[in-house]
């Protein structure tokens, strides 16, 4: 996969808190079905979408941008360890990161997602994926590439290795990939086939959490 956040200059960032070594709770419980209860008012978007380059610029607007983030190693997966992460104030795209292990032999994906109220998320656009050294900060920007859902704003991710992302996106679409002889159009077919589909949908979800409940990092960033 190719890789898309450049590591920034450490000597240009803003001093860090003492790690903190907290381990995340049950990270897929936040998760929600975005295909039930109400729509949450979606904040306009400016349409990026695509890849890019990591930004190493690193200047002073680095600190400001991220200044009232907690950026110690609050975090924590079985397979990355603990690790730090960062959205940017004033660019919604915009994410910074750092493990506390180098992670040489696994990608660590950054996934964007949209939180509710109520704190079940739900993922906005495609994983971006790196190798990591340990304490190196790295930056890029996470893109709302789902179709329906670019109006949303990013104010979460999904904090994962590279490969576990299949069954994650397994659990999510898994509603509008429900197809029977029953429902050929999926849940589309009557009001039956939408509540099957999204018991289906349950059932892979809890799947997923009961298999990969410490390998995954739900996080509000905003």
């Amino acid at each position: 996969m190719k890789i898309f956040f450049t590591a920034l200059s450490l000597l240009t960032l803003i001093s860090c808190d003492a790690p903190q070594r907290t381990r995340l709770q049950s990270a897929y419980d936040s998760l929600g079905n975005p295909y039930t209860g109400t729509n949450p008012n979606p904040e306009s978007s400016n349409g990026n979408t695509g890849s890019l380059t990591g930004n190493s610029n690193g200047g002073s607007n680095t600190n400001s941008e991220y200044s009232g983030c907690d950026y110690s190693y609050k975090y924590h997966t079985m397979d990355i360890g603990h690790f730090a992460v960062c959205q940017s104030s004033t660019d919604e795209s915009k994410f910074k990161f750092k493990t506390q292990i180098a992670n040489r032999n696994i990608q660590v994906c950054l996934i964007p997602t949209y939180r509710a109220g109520n704190g079940n998320s739900t993922y906005l656009g495609q994983p971006q994926c790196v190798f990591t050294e340990a304490g190196k900060d790295y930056e890029g920007r996470l893109y709302k590439t789902r179709p329906g859902f670019t109006g949303f704003a990013i104010n979460g991710v999904i904090v994962m290795k590279y490969g576990l992302h299949t069954s994650y996106f397994n659990c999510m679409n898994a509603a509008v990939n429900y197809v029977t002889p029953a429902c050929p159009m999926g849940a589309a077919t009557n009001a039956n086939c939408a509540v099957a589909a999204n018991q289906y949908m349950t059932q892979v979800c809890e799947s997923f959490k009961n298999t990969y409940r410490n390998s995954y990092a739900d996080i509000s960033t905003r």
